[in-house]
Order: C-alpha cells, then structure tokens, then sequence
C-alpha cells in the first residue's frame, strides 16, 4: 500500500474525512471529464451532489489527498464549494470525492445560457463574489490557487463557487515544478510562461497571489462580455483569432489583452485591467480589488443575484446613491492605504537592519489604516469632510506619504537599499522629516488616533540614534566584501541583484570566465589526480589549490545531438549560465567560495571553484580543538559571510555546520551552494517547530525569514562553542517537544584563565539569537557588534593560535555635461486627478501643456516626481518661461527627496550655473547618490569619471568598472562599449 493510499484510509479510519457508502448514491449521470478522471451527479438521500472521480494511479491520488487537504482549509466560505467527504467503488476501487452540486454548471455555460439576463447589478455581483472567495483562500488560508479559470469557476444558485484545488499551492511556497499548459492560456499568469520547443510549459515557482489576481481580471472581462477570452464574437470556442497556443501566448506576453466591452463602467473596466498587467508588482493585491467592487455592490443589490430578467426596479434609496457618489472619488484612495501599510509591514517583518527605528513609522501607519477604516465605516457621520476639495487633497497627501514611508522602510533595512543614502546625518534627516509630514497630516485628516507628542519624537530620535551608531560601527568592521575601502556598502551587491533579476529573461546568456586547462597543474602535495566520492578533483590555478567539478547541464549539452533535445538542454544551460555568473559575483566576498570561471577538459566542461583544506566546519573541530579566541574569529568570519549574502537579498536557508568551510590557515568561508540538504534537516526541523507548526502538520510550509536564520546562527555558535551537534542523542519528535517547550542545549562553558571573562557574555549572545519569539531576536549587526567586542579582548597573539591538535589524530569613456532624458521610475498616484503615469505618458506624446497641469497638480501634493518633472519644464522652457535658477531648486528638492532622475539632473545642472565657480565635490555627491540609486546614466558617467580620473577627482580604476559594470549589465551603451573597448567583461 502506498503512503498516498496509507493516508487515506487512516484519514477515513480515524473519521477526519467523512466516509460515504457508495450504495447510497443514486440516479448517478455522467456529467463531464479530464485527465484525471470523471464527475458525475447523483442524488444522496434525495439531496442532488457531485462525485469526482479520480483514476487509481499514485500520482493522481498524490492530487486527490492536496486538493483535500486544501478543502478542509478554505471550507468556510459561501463562495467555495462545499467539500463534503469520500466514498469508494468497490469494483473498481477508485475514490470520488463528494462536493456540492452546482446546478449551472461551470462559468463557461452559465454565462453562454444566461448572459443575455444579465445587467451590470449582476455582473458586479459576481465580480464580487469571486475576488470574495479569492481574497478569502490568500489571507484567511494562505493559499494560491494557481488555476483560476472559467471551468474551475461553478455557479450554483446564481451564486459564484470556487472549485478544484488540485494544482494549488501554500502562499510562500516555493516549487521548482513544471506543467504543460492544456487550453487554458488566456487565463494564466503571463510571467509564468515557460515556451521551448513548440511547448508552453508553466513554471510553478513564478505562481503567486498576483497571478491569482490576473486571472482574476480576465473572468471579470468574460463576466463583462459573456464570451472566452480571444475567441470571436459569437464562437464558443477560445483561441480562433490564434493559430495556435503559442502564437496566443507570444501575443500576451507583447502586451495583448482583450478589447473592452462597450458600456462597461470606468471603474470596472480599469480594475480588470489593473489586475492583467503583465508586471505581478503593478497589479492590485485581491484585498484592494474587493475594496474597490464591495462599495459598489452593496448598496445597489442584495448578497443574491435577483430574478434573472431583462428589466427590473431598483429599490435603492436616494439617500444611499448620493452617500455613495460621495464617497466613490476616495475609494482607491482608502484601497491604497490598505495595501501601503500591509507592503510596509511585510518590509518591517523582513528588515535585517535599522528595525527598531522603523518600529516607530510602523505603529504610526498601523494606527493610521485602522483609523481610515474606522471613517470608511461611519460614511454618514463623516459625510461633510469627504465634501470639501480640501479633505480630497489631504487624503493625496496622505497616501503619498505612505508611499516614502514603506520606500524608506524597504530601503533602510537591508543593505543594498542603505546604499541609497548618503550618510547616516542623510537617514536622521529623512525619517525626522517623515514622522513630521505624517504627523501634520494625520493632524489636517482628523484621524480618531493619538498623535505622537514631542517627547514621543524625542525618543524615536534617541533610538534612530542608536541603531545609526551601531550600523556606522558595524560597516566599518565587517569587511569581506561587504564595504569598500571607504567604508561604502559595496556595489556588488546592486550587480548581483541585477543579474538575479536578468535570470529570468528570455534570452539572458552572461559570459562566464574560459580557464585554459593548461592553466590548471597537479597540486603539489599529490602523485596523481586526487578525486573523491563527488568527483572533485584537485588542482593548481595561478599558485593555489583548486576544486574542479564537473557541471552536468554542459556535458549533458556538449554529448547531445539531437535538435530538439538541444533546444531543451539550452534553456537548461541557460539557467546554469545565470547561476555561475551570480557565483562568480559572491566569490568576491572574501568569507564565501570563489568561482573562478568554466574549463574544458578531457570532452568535459569543469567549474573551478576554491578549494578548502579542512572541509567544513565539522570536520575543522572533529581535528583540532580550536581555542577560544579562533573560535570568535570564525564566528565572525561567518557572520561576514552571511551579511554578504544578505546584502544580496539572500537567506543562507542551510546554515549548519556542513555549509560552513574553513580553510587551513585562511579566512574563514562560507560556501553558497546547498552541500548536504540531509544533514541540514536537523536545524530545519527544529526552525519549523520553533516557528508554529503544530504536531500533526508537518507538511504546512513555514517561510524562511531573516529571523529563522538568526536562530540558525545562534545553534551554529553553541556547536562551535562546545565542538558537538546539538541535541546530538535526541530524536526528531524529542527535539521537538524540548524546543517548544522553550528547552535549549545548555550553555556550560569551562572557566578557563585565558579566556577573559569572555565566556559568560559569549553565551548570551547565542541565547539571545534562539529566542522563541523571533521579533526578539537581534540584527545581525548587533550580534557582529557584541562578537567584535568580544574578539578584541585577546590579543593578536593570542588570536593566530587556537588550532590543536586533538590527542590520537594523525596530523595529515568621456563624460556627458548633458546627459540624455533618463528613464523616470514612475510612481503611480491612483485618484480621479489624472494619474502622474498618464502625463508622463502625455509629456512623451508631446502633449506638454496636459503633461504640465498634472505635474504641478501632483506638485501641489507635494509629489516628490511631480516636482522633478516641474523641474524639467521650467529646464527647458516647456509651458513655462524658461528658469534654470527654479529648475535646480525643484530638482534638488526631489534629489533629497531620492529620486534619483533628479539627483542626476541636479549634478548636471550644477556645472550650468556657473563654470567657473563649478562645484566639483557637490556634484559627485549627487552623481553618486543617482549612481547608487540604481540610475544607469548616472553610474556610467561616474564610472568613466573615476577610471580616467575626470575633474581632478584621483583615478581609481577599480571603483570606476565597478559602476561601468553597473550600467553595463543594465544595457547602458556607452558603459558597454567603452567595457568592450578596454576588453572587460561586464558580467563578473
């Protein structure tokens, strides 16, 4: 019996699922079928359900127990059909599963039967009702449901019901599988298209809520239309404007979508297409779409559908229709709040860095949503503020406040959005100025919440303070990579973060480094080639010892002749491609292994990679006992290894002691690939019981945080400190219930008189790191800091010792002062005003005067990139009298403000007041901040700055490739071609 199998009979045996007799079911009819199996109606104690069907193979039962498992979670909603049990056919042994019995069948057919009795009451409706049900499976159940289509959509009782759950996944849950697309691409996800060889597969992984959301949109463009999406007017069938899937997915991807439907309402028709934006980050979460249909729809009809007809009398209330027009202008507005302040928190719950002081604009922006949502419910009471133009535009304000505070959260709490900022002094300015704008605004909206008073203020300063001295003091230590000589966070961390982003293009081929096999020699120390059970060899590179490994993807490639298997394993080695360039990016931290780039040899491809003497840190203390003062050292270097690899936007996800790999004699390094996932499992395990999981759901996915790594570090501290695993001769279901219980290994150190005094503070660093409740743990940058302090007790003496021996072991271009129109990051203003994108749009299509009234309207709001745009108007003497006196003044406003468009045109402007007088320092300063703010203009002009030494600034060579690399890898020509020229590749 198969332990798919196993599971459903215990779950039928113990009563967790509720077990029917098939004898009982009767008038049983065939009523439709898929590749898994059949659904049938049938009657049940005169009562009409449905039975699914499913073949009897393992892995269509594998589908069977998830989508039960996912039943039983969202089994709470009237918009979800009703999962009511199992049952088995004796004969043939199959199981089918009971649901509710939907009369209209599925979506396709009701709307092709009825669409004609349909008004728009009804079609709002059922919008409605269907982002209900989908908001109600992302946030009550954490689910996904990855196959929202207009078959797995049923109508029963003119109601809508989600259904089929068998391709849904865990929200956060991460999946490296593929399925072919049957049919159903109208529906799907655009940026989960995976097409290689004719076929269009969908990647798993790619599937998140915002797909959910897509799909989303185009069943409210079917509800609006009544027919599929691309099939002719009039057709049943989709697809037949198409020759085939591809050409319809190759068409989406281009931008394709249906074409609205006459009569349908603004408000409707921008929501869908809102929600079927190709980009997932520009599309509304499904809380903002509920939002947005809920005001509408309730005060115009009842929960239920009425009489199907033609024509029908509305009962609403004047009162109510002018109570919601009133309100109608602050709808999107009241939406956005909601999704700011749930985007800042998710930033604050992910910070690495600077949390406490971000803790004092997050319990501001909570307070503020619960009171938005508090006048949002007393409409009437507050009927006489959403009157007046005045509360309008204090609400604008409002929510472009919370745009820079969640843009200032996500920056300042991680390393390669620290960058940005210019100094510490640069930070205290901004976060002083955003809690005073916030404050004033809240005071001018008359929220029902307690305003922070100054001695509030005060405190939040002394703590912004705190965390400032403890970051300044923890840049200027760690090293490795992580800062430059200076003491700047380094810009390797914005290259890796582009080439992550690049990874997943079509068509994205790095150049990886070619090693000449006559540049690798025996190593010394060997007869012959040493090679071991991962068939590693050992070799010389340039004088020092490397490991070479074979890479499966190339031989796989090189060995197959085949056209259409070439044109698979391409897309295969591609991937790998991507992956060797972001690791011959993280070897340029000094405590992660380096890769040195790709060598054919012997008909094989090999990656070289350094080599580590002693292994992994396990096998370092199984050899040596390693003294206190070493064993700080290696804590440290650790600890840099892995701030490295969050200044990437990356979780270690494994830090135990198999991935920690010291080299004799050498800095310490921490290997970035993933060596042994089973041995890794014991920290996993206790992480996933530490974080909630209950017995009994052990198959439930916990995310990954930067808090789960903390703890990880602090267990790979104690097993340094005391050279054992921990809970070494414990079960899994010990452990377990020993860590929920808020048990640890104990912290027992020896006294020793060389130690310092150290031990004790020592200990409480790892106990402070496995907190049970995560929010408590320390930053990194603290635990660095305390580990620091810690280090410089001993001396250096005592410092380069610390290794013995244990007892019985055998010792064995040119710059442009006027630099073309930079792409301008657009921050989108959702109101009745003209949206800041639209004139834009309207600048580009040379319509200035449109463009003009809706920056300075934006202006007025004080919108940091209206005021850049305003400033490029009276720049060039668009609309305006030309000025450049008030061009540079708006320009630097946004340039503090961090916009980066804005930083660089104010760097530039600088040199146009006066020549003579021109402020060299100043400007670098700004080109810098533009540089670092991801602008690529501005990176390739600095770049070409500091490697030919421009304007008396003093060469350095390695500074200035290092931000031509930047702009190059973002398709900067200039910065290209000039890499080209000195013969540099921009990749690595």
């Amino acid at each position: 019996m198969s332990n798919t199998v196993s599971w459903l009979e215990n779950s039928i045996s113990d009563g967790s699922i509720n077990h029917f007799n098939y004898s009982d079911f009767k008038d049983i009819k065939s009523i439709g079928s898929g590749s898994s199996g059949d659904v049938y109606c049938a009657t049940w104690k005169n009562r009409f359900i449905a039975l699914k069907s499913y073949n009897n193979d393992e892995q269509t039962l594998e589908k069977v127990v998830k989508e039960i498992k996912f039943h039983r979670r969202v089994d709470i909603h009237e918009n979800i059909l009703r999962f009511y049990g199992i049952t088995r056919e004796t004969d043939a042994k199959k199981y089918s599963l009971i649901f509710e019995y939907a009369d209209s069948g599925t979506l396709n057919t009701f709307l092709e039967n009825h669409f004609n009795k349909l008004d728009w009451k009804d079609k709002y409706q059922l919008a409605l009702q269907l982002a209900s049900a989908v908001e109600c499976i992302h946030y009550h159940s954490g689910i996904v449901h990855c196959n929202l289509n207009a078959n797995s959509v049923l109508i029963h009782q003119k109601k809508i019901k989600l259904s089929d759950f068998g391709l849904s996944k865990m929200v956060g849950e991460i999946s490296n599988n593929k399925s072919k697309v049957n049919g159903m691409i109208s529906y799907i996800d655009p940026k989960s298209f995976e097409i290689d060889d004719n076929i269009i597969n969908q990647k798993d992984d790619e599937l998140n809520e915002k797909s959910d959301v897509y799909s989303v949109g185009v069943l409210m463009w079917q509800i609006s239309s009544g027919r599929k999406p691309f099939s002719l007017k009039g057709s049943k069938d989709t697809n037949d404007d198409y020759n085939n899937d591809i050409s319809l997915a190759l068409a989406i991807l281009d931008g394709k979508r249906e074409e609205v439907i006459d009569e349908t309402p603004d408000v409707y028709r921008n929501l869908y297409q809102e929600c079927w934006k190709l980009e997932p980050n520009d599309r509304p979460n499904i809380q903002e779409v509920v939002s947005t249909l809920k005001p509408i729809v309730n005060p115009i009809i009842s929960r239920e559908i009425k009489k199907l007809k033609p024509e029908r009398e509305c009962s609403l209330s004047t009162r109510s229709i002018e109570i919601c027009s009133i309100i109608y202008p602050y709808l999107p507005l009241i939406a956005a709040v909601a999704s700011l302040t749930q985007q800042t928190v998710k930033a604050y719950k992910s910070a690495q860095y600077n949390k406490k002081t971000c803790a004092a604009l997050i319990e501001r922006v909570q307070a503020a949503e619960i009171a938005v949502q508090a006048l949002n419910r007393r409409k009437q009471e507050n009927e006489s503020k959403f009157r007046k133009q005045s509360y309008y535009i204090s609400f604008e304000k409002f929510v472009a406040i919370l745009r820079e505070i969640r843009t200032f959260v996500q920056d300042v709490t991680h390393l390669s959005g620290y960058r940005k900022f210019n100094s510490s002094d640069h930070i205290k300015i901004m976060f002083q100025q955003l809690i005073i704008d916030f404050d004033n605004i809240v005071g001018d909206l008359q929220l029902s919440m307690v305003n922070a008073n100054d001695e509030e203020r005060r405190i939040d300063i002394e703590i912004l303070q705190e965390d400032m001295f403890e970051m300044t003091t923890f840049l200027e230590k760690i090293e490795g990579g992580v800062t430059t000589f200076d003491k700047k966070i380094s810009n390797v961390f914005e290259h890796i973060l582009t080439l992550k982003n690049k990874s997943s293009e079509r068509g994205f081929n790095p150049i990886i480094n070619k090693i000449d096999s006559n540049e690798l020699f025996e190593p010394i120390d060997s007869q012959g080639k040493v090679v071991n059970k991962y068939k590693i060899h050992k070799k010389r590179y340039r004088g020092q010892d490397v490991a070479c490994k074979i890479i499966d993807e190339y031989d796989q490639f090189n060995k197959n002749d085949q056209p259409w298997m070439k044109s698979k394993l391409e897309t295969s080695l591609n991937k790998v491609r991507a992956e060797l360039a972001i690791l011959s990016n993280l070897g340029k931290c000094d405590y992660i292994i380096n890769f040195y780039g790709l060598c054919e040899m012997d008909g094989n491809t090999l990656g070289v990679f350094g080599w580590t003497e002693n292994g992994n840190l396990k096998e370092l203390y199984e050899k040596f006992d390693i003294g206190l003062s070493r064993k700080l050292k290696i804590a440290l270097n650790i600890c840099r290894g892995i701030t490295f690899l969050h200044g990437c936007r990356a979780l270690h996800d494994n830090a135990t002691h198999v991935t920690q790999i010291i080299r004799w004699l050498a800095p310490e390094r921490m290997n970035s690939k993933k060596i042994n996932q089973e041995i890794a499992k014991l920290t996993q395990q206790v992480l996933n019981k530490e974080e909630g999981l209950k017995e009994g759901n052990e198959d439930e996915h916990v995310p990954y945080t930067i808090q789960c790594e903390i703890f990880s570090f602090g267990m790979l501290l104690w097993e340094l400190a005391f050279q054992k695993i921990p809970y070494l001769r414990m079960e899994i279901s010990e452990i377990q219930k020993h860590v929920l219980n808020g048990e640890r290994e104990k912290v027992k150190f020896v006294h020793s008189k060389n130690s310092h005094g150290v031990e004790k503070e020592y200990g409480n660093i790892i106990k402070a790191a496995w907190q049970s409740d995560p929010s408590l743990r320390p930053e990194l940058s603290y635990l660095f800091n305390d580990l620091e302090n810690l280090s410089s007790t001993f001396t250096s003496e005592d410092s380069n010792g610390g290794l013995k021996p244990k007892k019985n072991e055998i010792e064995i271009a040119s710059i442009d002062l006027r630099p073309g129109t930079p792409e301008v990051g657009i921050e989108q203003i959702i109101s009745p005003m003209m949206k800041l994108e639209d004139g834009i749009t309207a600048h580009k299509n040379g319509d200035r005067e449109k463009a003009y009234d809706c920056f300075v309207k934006h202006a007025e709001i004080n919108n940091k990139v209206a005021k850049y745009w305003l400033g490029y108007y009276y720049l060039e003497g668009y609309i305006v009298e030309k000025s450049l006196q008030k061009a540079i003044e708006l320009f630097k406003e946004s340039a503090d403000r961090g916009v980066p468009d804005a930083q660089l045109r104010y760097a530039f402007a600088l040199s146009e007041i006066s020549p003579r007088k021109f402020n060299v320092n100043e400007f670098v300063r700004y080109l810098t901040m533009a540089a670092n703010n991801e602008n690529h203009a501005a990176q390739y002009n600095l770049g070409d700055l500091y490697y030919n030494g421009k304007l008396g600034i003093p060469k350095n060579e390695e500074k200035g490739l290092s931000y031509l690399k930047l702009a190059a890898i973002k398709g900067q020509p200039k910065a290209r071609a000039m890499l080209d020229k000195l013969k540099i590749n921009h990749f690595v």
